[in-house]
């Protein structure tokens, strides 16, 4: 059986396979309260064949709402709306997190029942539109948070994390991208303060790390994730050109909390998802980005399976499909999304999608990327018909990452095959290690196949023949050691710094090759230009050939 069927152990809590429904925007709450319809307790239910279902997101107060009829977890009513919701998806075998999104920025006073001006880290009025009741409106300028504001916006989402407990959920997420207010403080363009909120990279992630310390302290850490899409641009989103400036240091320190996972929405590349990857400690979630008129199907299940993710996030496909894990099993088909019934509307195009059990409703095809893994609050109400066709509409691809904090706790292991977290990529000194032997193993065969001469061990040797036969083992392996530790103390800190390593490593090979033309004879300059042309093309291998770094 493929791993991403297989059970998963998320701290403790038993997932049935590896595939994950991302949160998606339906905008079907009942008006007033905006209470959880009975309606969306058939809709989650029916997709609980997911290892993990992740609601869409349910602002924490009346400040945190930005969108039309979008539920909350702030009242009594609501709280008992989501427990029909709750106990529908538990009774069908399903696991569930509620996502917490506070909108911030991106708002309008008339989605509001008391017109509240939306608030953001600074009065900096976001470039676009909202759907509104009135129709399509402009952005307003943002209240810019006081520091009662901020402390209280914290303390919300700790709130509404019980509320979410208490509703029947099994953890919360929270969101921290797309533009909405977590991703808002660490953005540099609706971040514009120059108190302890804004500013240096440590400052813009003070709002993120606070609000996931409150959320963890309140529910434990173990039912607390968080989602993350660096580079993403939604909502007139502008994050630091430097990327692991931000996020790098950001990802330590939530690491740091022992929280269950990490959800990336990856829109900035795989070598920022893998260096986010490599920070994290506990389990990491991937919303990938499968590139435009690309499917994202059953062909990105090979992401769990070649370690890059450890819990893979769909959302359109599973908009569409009910059954999604069944069809990823078999490889489709799979049904196509109807973009009209995305956001609000009665039951059509929300619960009446097919399985393969069932008589088919809607043509089944395979998805393409206008229906891709890529989620999408973002292709909400607020993007425009025009925009629609090149949005994802629901949360985009998220990314995953990791650098193991001191002093956290122990992750959840499980068995090889799936009872927790993926095996991580290896370390940099220890590709390089291995990047060592292999290069002593060939070069050992060969100077056993009599191509590298004892003269290549000692240029002036005048008996290459008492040469021991481990050398070319031992000039090969220990320079990419050495080199391989001093590297890795390096890029802990600047990872781009590889690319350069690399080529340099490489580089130097190839100079190196040139100075052997003052050898004593030909047999000794050829078996020292193998030698280290070899270890070169290992070194330059181990360190990613040289490839661009995502910062």
């Amino acid at each position: 059986m493929d791993i991403a069927f297989k059970p998963y152990n998320l701290m403790g809590l038993s997932l049935k396979n590896r595939i994950v429904m991302a949160p998606m925007t339906r905008s079907r709450a009942l008006e007033p309260g905006l209470v959880p319809s009975p309606s969306m307790a058939t809709y989650y239910a029916q997709r609980a064949g997911a290892g993990l279902i992740i609601s869409e997101g349910a602002q924490p107060s009346p400040e945190g709402q930005g969108y039309t009829s979008t539920p909350g977890l702030h009242s009594p009513e609501q709280i008992q709306g989501w427990r029909r919701v709750t106990d529908a998806v538990h009774t069908a075998g399903g696991r569930i997190f509620a996502q917490i999104m506070h909108t911030g920025r991106i708002g309008h006073p008339d989605n509001s029942s008391e017109s509240i001006i939306p608030l953001g880290p600074s009065a900096v009025q976001p470039k676009g539109r909202i759907f509104t009741a009135q129709g399509m409106q402009d952005f307003v300028v943002p209240r810019e948070m006081t520091e009662a504001d901020i402390e209280k916006a914290i303390q919300d989402f700790a709130a509404a994390a019980r509320n979410a407990i208490e509703a029947g959920f099994d953890g919360v997420e929270i969101h921290g991208a797309n533009g909405y207010l977590v991703h808002q403080f660490l953005s540099v363009n609706a971040n514009q303060r120059t108190d302890a909120w804004g500013g240096s990279p440590e400052n813009r992630a003070r709002f993120a790390v606070r609000v996931a310390q409150a959320v963890a302290d309140a529910i434990g850490p173990e039912r607390t994730g968080i989602r993350l899409s660096p580079g993403a641009s939604f909502n007139d989103i502008e994050d630091d050109p430097d990327l692991l400036r931000t996020y790098l240091p950001l990802v330590e320190k939530l690491g740091s909390l022992g929280l269950a996972y990490l959800h990336v929405i990856e829109q900035a590349g795989r070598q920022l998802t893998q260096h986010l990857r490599d920070a994290w400690p506990t389990t990491f979630m991937l919303n990938p980005d499968t590139g435009m008129n690309t499917p994202t199907d059953d062909r990105a299940l090979r992401l769990i399976k070649d370690g890059s993710t450890d819990l893979l996030s769909f959302g359109a496909l599973f908009l569409a499909n009910p059954d999604l894990p069944k069809r990823l099993a078999l490889k489709g088909p799979y049904n196509t999304p109807d973009p009209s019934s995305y956001f609000g509307g009665d039951d059509h195009g929300y619960l009446d999608y097919p399985t393969l059990d069932s008589q088919p409703v809607h043509e089944t095809q395979p998805a393409t990327d206008s229906q891709p893994v890529q989620e999408a609050h973002e292709a909400h109400p607020e993007v425009s018909p025009a925009s629609a066709a090149t949005t994802t509409f629901t949360e985009p691809a998220t990314r995953s990452s990791s650098l193991r904090p001191s002093g956290r706790p122990a992750a959840s292991a499980g068995s090889a095959d799936s009872a927790g977290p993926a095996r991580r990529a290896a370390p940099l000194w220890g590709r390089t290690l291995v990047a060592g032997a292999a290069s002593a193993v060939v070069n050992i065969a060969l100077y056993g196949a009599g191509f590298l001469s004892g003269a290549s061990m000692i240029m002036a040797s005048p008996q290459p023949a008492l040469i021991p036969w481990f050398a070319p083992a031992v000039a090969s392996f220990l320079p990419l050691a050495i080199l391989g530790v001093i590297a890795w103390l390096i890029t802990r800190k600047r990872p781009a710094a590889k690319r350069w390593f690399a080529w340099a490593g490489l580089a130097f090979a190839v100079i190196s090759c040139a100075s052997l033309l003052s050898a004593p004879d030909a047999a000794t300059g050829i078996s020292l230009a193998a030698m280290h042309l070899v270890a070169g093309f290992a070194w330059f291998i181990a360190l990613g050939g040289g490839r661009k770094s995502a910062a």
